[in-house]
């Protein structure tokens, strides 16, 4: 049996239990009409198991009636690798963060405060687990969030749309220079993108008051296969070719991608670029490889401390960043024991990169 943690409510009869496998794909069924686009209710629950297989930080959660025991909300979390620092130290050190997804509260409940309750009740047991931080995304009114200890981030985005011409002068992708990214060499890049998250992470420190609290997730090989075969299983369910190239990358900078035939883009997982001329090969090779599959969309974010150099090499395209209305990051930090801090700095908050 899977075990379960629970929180009572002080003022109602409701506790926020870890759901076992059953009670996780009766949720998952119910929750089917809100994201499981044209797929059947097994296929899109298989899906959802394949992803998790790969991720060993998952959990199922709802919140329940103690008296009756009747679900009338549940989610899911995440727990994912995280680094940390405080300001003005070149110190980094690991710890795990929390990723809330698939907020879902029965029809004939909503509008009865059950999910700022439940939301509330992760943020408890997530502290006393002793995580860094615990982060969603939410696709409704954030102050619904913020009345239960979220703060917003402002995150800029960047969509490339494939119906229209690219948008800067076409630039050779094919130079013996620049690898395909597969499942076999993968690795390889998310080691690059681990030193550069230290990279980050010590920048955005030596400029940063001491009382700073800064912390990123780190981009894995697990987090990389839960996009990847997800996305593959949409592909095989609708009798697709399922692509098997996630990537390019030149020297020290690289663009990790997966196919999301369900919302018809080209989400860009990580994208790191040390010069204007890699810059647009790896860009243009993005549009290439959404267009080779049909995918309207290109689509990628970044965090305001992250953004500097990509503002500038976009000065010499058609393009331009967009602050985004919807899917906004969430995020409550709990700093280490002993570290007292008011400020903190998100730097990975990139939705692509997170699970």
């Amino acid at each position: 049996m899977i075990p379960s943690t629970n929180i009572e409510s002080e003022t109602q009869p409701f506790v926020l239990v870890q759901s076992t496998a059953e009670e996780y794909r009766i949720n998952t069924f119910d929750n089917h009409l809100e994201w499981g686009g044209n797929l059947t209710q097994q296929q899109y629950y298989d899906k959802g198991m394949a992803g998790n297989d790969v991720h060993g930080g998952h959990r199922g959660w709802h919140l329940k009636s103690s008296t009756s025991g009747e679900i009338v909300a549940s989610c899911e979390t995440f727990t994912q690798d995280a680094m940390y620092c405080m300001g003005g130290s070149a110190e980094i050190k690991v710890g795990k963060c929390d990723s809330v997804a698939s907020v879902y509260v029965q029809p004939k409940y909503r509008g009865k405060g059950y999910a700022t309750m439940m939301m509330k009740a992760l943020n408890s047991v997530s502290r006393s687990q002793g995580t860094l931080y615990i982060d969603l995304y939410s696709d409704v009114d954030p102050k619904v969030y913020e009345k239960c200890g979220w703060n917003q981030i402002e995150t800029p985005t960047l969509k490339l749309d494939t119906t229209q011409e690219l948008g800067f002068t076409p630039v050779d992708t094919t130079g013996s220079n620049i690898t395909i990214i597969t499942n076999a060499n993968i690795q390889s890049v998310i080691d690059k993108d681990h030193n550069n998250c230290v990279a980050d992470l010590k920048k955005v420190a030596s400029e940063s008051d001491p009382s700073t609290y800064i912390f990123s997730t780190l981009f894995t090989l697990e987090k990389f296969f839960w996009f990847t075969i997800q996305h593959r299983l949409s592909y095989e369910f609708q009798n697709l070719e399922a692509p098997t190239e996630y990537g390019r990358f030149l020297n020290d900078s690289y663009i990790i991608w997966s196919h999301n035939c369900r919302d018809n883009q080209l989400e860009i997982l990580k994208f790191h670029s040390t010069n204007l001329d890699e810059f647009k090969i790896l860009l243009q090779s993005a549009y290439n490889e959404a267009k080779k599959h049909d995918l309207k969309t290109v689509y990628m974010w970044w965090s305001t401390n992250r953004i500097g150099h990509v503002v500038q090499f976009l000065e010499s395209t058609k393009y331009q960043i967009e602050i985004r209305k919807n899917s906004i990051p969430m995020v409550t930090a709990f700093p280490p024991s002993g570290i007292e801090s008011t400020n903190y700095k998100w730097i990975s908050c990139e939705k692509f990169q997170w699970v």
